[in-house]
This record gives structure tokens, C-alpha cells and sequence, in this order.
């Protein structure tokens, strides 16, 4: 006679499977999330090589300052998936205005933010994706665009989004990283969050710990 398996034994079993399809599925989710970054990188390089590479960049200081300052690495994920994606407004229709006012059109250097949010909505990414690509322009004291939001009003990914932005779209340069790491300091509280530029200079030491006079552009 076959043994009756006990209701414990089943419940053990049903978990394991149900982990089993939900590590799959996050895996499948990974791989799609992966595979579309790297679409996305292609379509950028094509029409600009140098804004995928400032895509790539901002990413990877925008991951490194989420990881800093201790926030999930789901959110960390998001916020690198955001970072990859939020110039791409800038492929599209440079003169868009303002979708939710028609006869609003913002100043060319945020405009994109806002064609950016048009290009991904309807996507249903499991991060604010939408919200992170239209609000990295905007400033903690609200004098950012294009809504002029300020404080609480910004997401913390949008903060971390900012700050990455802000050096990537600088010269490598010992000199102009050097300047922006000052202007991020100069702005810390105000125009940028505090967690996320203590983060970003701890990610640099040997430059923003050195005096301006003491940095030295080439050999």
C-alpha cells in the first residue's frame, strides 16, 4: 500500500515548487530586463555613441550611490534600469512640450525629461520608471524642472538619479570631476540631496578630499 503523504509534507513540497517558479520567473524578469538595456544601448549608440556612453556611466555611479547609502538592491536594480533610460527623450522630438499642458514648452535642457516620461508610458516596469526619467532635473529646493519640485515631493531613486547625472554629464577629467564633486558639495541639502552626494564624494576620495589648487589635469 502506497504510504498517505501528510498534510506537512505536502505543504513543504507546494513551497519548494512555488519557490521554485517564483526564482525561475525573477530569473526570466532579469534576463528581459537585461536583454531590453542592451536594445536600448544599441538604439542610443546608433543614433549618439557618446550619450550611450553617458547613459553607461550614470548608471554605474547611480548604482554605486544606491548601494552607499544602504537601499535595497532591488531598488538599487530600478534605479540603474532608470539611469539607462533617462535621456532617451532626447532621441525623440527635441521642440515636445509639456504633455499635460500643450502650450507649455520648457527649456531645451529638461525638455527631453518630459519626452522621455511620453516614450515609456503605458510600460509597466516594477519600479517608477516613468517618474525617475521625468524628474532627474529637478532640484531638492525646487529650482529644477520641469515642475519645480522640491523635498519629499522627489523620489529618493530620483535623488541618487540626479546626483549620478550631474558628474557623469562632466568631463573624466581629474580637473572637471573635481569641480562637479565641489558643486555637488556646494549643493548638498539644497539643490542636491545629502545622503546622495556624502555617498557620491565616498565614492571618490582622492578627488574630493584634495584641494581645488592641488588637482592637476594630465600627467
Amino acid at each position: 500500500m502506497i504510504p498517505q503523504m501528510r498534510a506537512d509534507e505536502h505543504a513543504t513540497i507546494l513551497s519548494l515548487h512555488q519557490m521554485s517558479v517564483s526564482t525561475a520567473f525573477h530569473a526570466k524578469l532579469r534576463t528581459t530586463l537585461d536583454s531590453g538595456e542592451e536594445a536600448v544601448d544599441r538604439l542610443l549608440r546608433s543614433y549618439d555613441p557618446s550619450m550611450a556612453d553617458h547613459h553607461r556611466a550614470v548608471a554605474d555611479l547611480a548604482v554605486g550611490i544606491a548601494n552607499r547609502i544602504g537601499l535595497p538592491q532591488h531598488e538599487a536594480r530600478g534605479i540603474g534600469l532608470a539611469a539607462s533610460l533617462h535621456d532617451i527623450g532626447i532621441v525623440g522630438d527635441p521642440g515636445l512640450v509639456d504633455p499635460d499642458d500643450r502650450t507649455t514648452v520648457f527649456d531645451p535642457a529638461s525638455a527631453h525629461a518630459c519626452t522621455g516620461a511620453t516614450i515609456v508610458d503605458g510600460i509597466r516596469f516594477p519600479w517608477p520608471i516613468q517618474a525617475m526619467i521625468l524628474q532627474h532635473h529637478e532640484h531638492m529646493d525646487g529650482s529644477g524642472q520641469p515642475y519645480g519640485l522640491g523635498g519629499d515631493a522627489i523620489l529618493v531613486s530620483s535623488r541618487v538619479l540626479i546626483v549620478a547625472d550631474v558628474v557623469a554629464s562632466r568631463s573624466p577629467d581629474a580637473g572637471s570631476l573635481h569641480s562637479v564633486l565641489a558643486e555637488l558639495a556646494e549643493g548638498r541639502g539644497t539643490r542636491f540631496d545629502a545622503d546622495a552626494v556624502d555617498a557620491c564624494l565616498d565614492l571618490f576620495p582622492m578627488v574630493a578630499h584634495r584641494p581645488v589648487h592641488a588637482v592637476t589635469c594630465g600627467p
